[in-house]
């Protein structure tokens, strides 16, 4: 029974709960977020980190950039600042 009930829970916070993959400066680590409930994914990807925008490869500002659309709350790492410069490097 606890079984069963573990696995419902599961089920109905699949669709508001994600996880990123976030690279730092010095570590490398998971973290839960809150996602928009139309998303479909699961895991995402941030290689941002503390580099500079201009020396990252499209394909990671790609993952960036869908990161930021699933994520419910635009802080932190994915304020419209930082999406609009990752936009602007991406289709240079």
């Amino acid at each position: 029974m606890n079984k069963k009930i573990f696995i419902l829970i599961i089920l109905l916070c699949c669709p508001f709960i994600g996880v990123v993959y976030r690279v730092g400066e010095f570590d490398n680590y998971y973290v839960p977020f809150l996602k928009k409930p139309w998303t479909v994914r699961i895991m995402y990807y941030d290689y941002i980190g503390e580099r500079d925008l201009s020396n990252v490869p499209e394909d990671q500002l790609r993952e960036y950039l869908l990161y930021c659309d699933a994520k419910m709350l635009n802080q932190f790492t994915c304020t419209l600042a930082m999406q609009k410069e990752a936009k602007k490097y991406s289709t240079e």
